[in-house]
């Protein structure tokens, strides 16, 4: 499938469409299928960069408005600006519900064609999601070509929430979140977000494992804007960011207990937007959070460039 439209126009569900009417909600049941290669882009072509900014592009595999239920399914190399594996979401009056039992979000990416930037490369979800014995693994997230002057940055690489989430016993690995325009004179916008990240909305991660991500900020999991976060008996091991890497708290509750946190890594930089100091490898906190019976060690702060940045709290890094 390959949903596109140029100049502003929405493109949603590139693969299937699943769509929630003012009397009746459409239920949808896939079991044993392959959803591969599809797109819904907003735009089209380099000409678009500063025109079609107001094209969403949501749900390169799936976009989900109704209910879904997923079983023993692949959704593979997808593309969208938002969800490019799969995209749930709220209506005028309902949201999206989409459970799933061994499903595998493989090589998804979101991506922009415009000055904005491109979120949630295998999964993003504004409704109720729930899914167990699944993997969420090597999807990308990244802005346009760094010839563009002041473009954004590829957030969210494998998960974003900003509604009701719960996976359980899910594996979320080699996920990446790429910068706008690294290295470029005007400057570098971060990546947030490699595995799973939390805005304004309820997670709760039950015996994962979240390793081998990478973003510039949050690379393991990454929260903001009051969300509330539940982890428990889960590995978060070696990932890596430039600050506040393995598990990064910047606003809202979270709860950790029983879960280890090790070999993760942030490796400090200027930017060209100024000093990003190499602080909480494995653990950032700068709202609340409350740690019980968790193993936090052999986490690294590494100070590699000529700008003298600094490194605190490898393990556990508080900001007051």
């Amino acid at each position: 499938g390959d949903a596109r439209f140029g100049y502003g126009g929405d493109a949603v569900g590139g693969g299937i469409y699943i769509a929630c009417g003012d009397l009746l909600c459409a239920h949808l049941v896939v079991t044993g299928t392959r959803i591969a290669v599809n797109r819904a882009t907003g735009g089209v072509g380099y000409e678009d960069y500063y025109v079609n900014f107001d094209g969403e592009g949501a749900g390169g595999g799936i976009l989900n408005a109704g209910r879904l239920a997923l079983a023993d399914t692949t959704i593979y190399a997808n593309k969208a600006r938002r969800g490019g594996g799969v995209s749930n979401i709220c209506g005028d009056a309902v949201c999206g519900e989409i459970s799933g039992r061994r499903v595998h979000f493989i090589g998804n990416q979101a991506r922009t064609e415009n000055i904005w930037g491109a979120f949630a490369g295998g999964l993003s979800n504004q409704g109720l999601v729930a899914l167990q014995d699944s993997e969420i693994i090597q999807n990308l997230s990244s802005g346009p070509p760094c010839f563009i002057e002041f473009t954004d940055a590829g957030h969210y690489a494998g998960v974003f929430n900003s509604g009701v989430m719960t996976l359980t016993r899910t594996l979320i690995a080699d996920n990446q979140g790429f910068d706008g325009c690294l290295g470029h004179p005007y400057g570098v916008v971060e990546s947030r977000g490699g595995g799973v990240a939390n805005a304004q909305g309820q997670l709760a991660l039950h015996n994962v494992v979240v390793t081998e991500n990478r973003a510039a900020v949050g690379a393991g999991i990454y929260q903001r804007e009051g969300g509330d976060t539940w982890l428990e008996n889960s590995i978060v091991m070696s990932n890596r960011g430039h600050f506040c890497v393995g598990i990064c708290n910047q606003s809202g509750r979270m709860t950790i207990a029983k879960v280890t946190v090790s070999h993760n890594q942030a490796i400090g930089r200027n930017s060209g937007r100024g000093r990003e100091d190499a602080d909480g490898a494995g653990v950032w906190n700068g709202d609340q959070m409350e740690v019980m019976q968790a193993n936090i060690h052999a986490n690294s702060g590494v100070v590699n460039d000529g700008f003298y940045p600094s490194a605190f709290g490898g393990g556990i890094y508080n900001r007051g």
